[in-house]
């Protein structure tokens, strides 16, 4: 058990004492955090209750409740040996252009067809800004219950072109796949479709 919370979907405008101020309506809060970049939201954040106990109580009970006009995901947050595996993701999506390259052709021969093995909840985004960031893919669906959000980068930092975004349900995924041909930051016509499963490549 963890006394650790993650809160999505955010409002960008939500504050951290906001926050605190609707978990301690289910229980009593150590900590509320919302996690930003160059003093940006990043539309998630993490609460820390007073019990395991108050933690997975907030969790079930605030799920699906709006704040600040957002529905939030609210669910326990991850544990050590799932973090792992979130790093070890990333890891892979640190990785050179040429060596992503690679390793999406040799997984098209592997699993080339149409029974190829594709998330039901995740979507693969092509064609992105240079200049893209997670706060512009957090709004262009913000309709939508966004879990996560990777955008895969050089190991300077520079955006690669393409990310991952995974939603909460199959319904929102076909959402986000409607909106394949997306204009995003007024320049470039997205490439939305279905990722492959984990571990896939």
């Amino acid at each position: 058990m963890t006394r650790r919370i993650f809160c999505g979907n955010l409002n960008f405008n939500t504050t951290a004492q906001s926050l605190g101020q609707l978990f301690e309506s289910v229980g009593v809060v150590q900590n509320a955090t919302i996690v930003s970049r160059f003093n940006k939201s990043l539309g998630y954040g993490f609460v820390e209750m007073a019990s395991d106990t108050e933690a997975q109580y907030a969790a079930s009970a605030l799920n699906g409740q709006e704040l600040d006009g957002r529905v939030l995901i609210v669910e326990l947050a991850h544990s050590a040996e799932e973090r792992k595996d979130l790093k070890k993701e990333r890891r892979m999506l640190g990785m050179t252009a040429s060596a992503i390259n690679r390793r999406k052709r040799d997984a098209f021969k592997r699993h080339a067809g149409k029974n190829a093995p594709q998330s039901p909840i995740r979507v693969y985004m092509g064609n992105l800004p240079d200049r893209i960031e997670e706060r512009h893919l957090l709004e262009a669906f913000k309709d939508m219950a966004v879990t996560e959000v990777m955008i895969a980068k050089k190991p300077g930092g520079k955006p690669m072109g393409h990310a991952f975004v995974s939603f909460l349900t199959h319904e929102d995924q076909l959402k986000a796949l409607a909106m394949n041909g997306y204009l995003i930051i007024g320049k470039n016509l997205v490439t939305i479709e279905p990722a492959k499963v984990p571990g896939i490549f």
